[in-house]
């Protein structure tokens, strides 16, 4: 049986913006990632029990059969203090090491990019327990962004976690991505007028116009294709195929023209009529259900009418 070993390098780099290059300042500045209190008023720790027990052993130096592990797990996280100078690059190496080609095929990990939480199981030992464990925390502490893109997100933030191969890969299946949202245009879409402009329609919450989708000149609709295409590729191919794209463009619409509104902090469409508010559904798609109901058949007829003489 052959081991297979999955070298993987993510570097912790202070933020641009907090020391002036060539300054002395930006020489000499420290900026250190230490303990954070967690929303249960213990210290930030970012593993599972399990894992706990499978890498902290070798760098607590405690076994996790021993009393005294738990405790000493809080301490590590607890004095945990690394420092990263304005004008270095810390690397961390979090790759893997797996039992056989097999293992390493059956595991399926992934890390949010907001929440820095991972889903899945590993089944790799990581190559570097301390630098993978240091990892694992900056993707959950307040101070770090986890992509370079979020570091202005926050005034808190002093930190962003650099994933050259992970950029890389996510640029290749956007790029993808994009190119196949094309072939769906201009196979599919850009001569059935109904589907366009339902799609764009469908957009109008993340890509919204300054006129009814129908007024747009082709130019202009061309235009904003393309950049529903660019930000929302697999999105325009899946609505491209959409049944229900209908009932979608048309409750899109309403909202964007305020005939049906949100609860405030939720996604719950609701319908005012001089009986009271009618609640459609707790998002786009419960709404589309209620739409379709013969029962509502009225509110339907209703709200395009109200879009109608809103033209």
């Amino acid at each position: 049986m052959t081991q297979v070993i999955k070298s993987r390098k993510v570097n912790l780099i202070v933020k641009d913006g907090i020391g002036m290059p060539g300054s002395e300042e930006f020489n000499t500045i420290t900026r250190r990632l230490s303990a954070v209190w967690a929303n249960n008023g213990k210290t930030l720790n970012p593993l599972t029990p399990d894992e706990c027990a499978k890498f902290l052993p070798s760098i607590i130096n405690v076994e996790p059969s021993d009393l005294n592990f738990r405790k000493e797990v809080e301490k590590y996280f607890t004095e945990i203090s690394v420092p990263i100078a304005l004008n270095e690059t810390k690397e961390l190496e979090v790759g893997m090491i797996y039992d056989d080609d097999e293992t390493y095929a059956k595991e399926k990990v992934t890390y949010d990019d907001k929440l820095g939480t991972m889903t899945g199981e590993l089944l790799g030992t990581p190559i570097n327990k301390t630098d993978y464990v240091l990892y694992r925390f900056a993707l959950q502490h307040p101070k770090v962004a986890n992509k370079k893109e979020f570091m202005y997100s926050s005034d808190k933030i002093w930190f962003y976690i650099e994933d050259v191969a992970k950029e890389k890969e996510e640029k290749e299946k956007l790029l993808f991505a994009q190119n196949k949202a094309r072939e769906v245009y201009f196979t599919k879409v850009v001569n059935d007028s109904n589907l366009l402009n339902g799609i764009i329609n469908s957009f109008l919450d993340l890509v919204p116009v300054d006129k009814l989708v129908e007024d747009l000149t082709p130019g202009e609709k061309l235009a904003k294709v393309e950049e529903i295409i660019t930000k929302y590729p697999n999105k325009f191919v899946k609505l491209s195929g959409d049944d229900n794209l209908a009932y979608r463009s048309l409750i899109h619409l309403a909202l964007f023209k305020g005939v049906l509104t949100k609860i405030p902090n939720t996604e719950t469409i609701t319908y005012t009529t001089d009986k009271g508010i009618e609640t459609l559904g707790a998002n786009v798609d419960f709404a589309i259900n209620f739409l379709k109901n013969e029962r509502n058949v009225i509110i339907k007829q209703q709200i395009e009418l109200r879009l109608k003489n809103l033209k």
